[in-house]
């Protein structure tokens, strides 16, 4: 029928989509757009119970707090001088303050079970 209208070109359809519609991943996808068998294998491969661990262990969580504006315009300043990340930052200003203050202690804290969270009720 595109034939029959003047002007319009037949178009090829677009590449198939990285992921089946089952879950799986489509290999002829990933090899049309470069990946070696290799890379793939790579992409593919499921960690072994060690790596996940590790994994798991260094892993961050997110936080939010409440913070001056001029202490968080400090921290911003710091993380573009240095080609740090604001969180990079804030993660060692307070490891340092933890260490020091276990230091004056004398023994280090122990991990929290469950901390408050939200407003103190009074």
């Amino acid at each position: 029928m595109l034939e029959a209208v003047a002007g319009i070109e037949e178009r090829t359809p677009s590449p198939a989509p990285a992921a089946s519609p089952a879950g799986g991943v489509n290999r002829e996808y990933l090899k049309s757009v470069g990946m070696t068998e290799k890379q793939i294998e790579q992409l593919l491969r499921r960690r072994t119970r060690k790596e996940q661990k590790a994994h798991e262990e260094t892993r961050t969580t997110r936080q939010t707090y409440h913070m001056d504006r001029e202490l968080v315009e400090k921290i911003r300043g710091v993380a573009l001088s240095e080609q740090m990340t604001v969180s990079s930052v804030v993660n060692e200003a307070v490891r340092q303050y933890v260490e020091r203050m276990e230091k004056k202690r004398g023994e280090q804290y122990a991990p929290a079970r469950e901390a408050r969270k939200g407003r103190p009720i009074r």
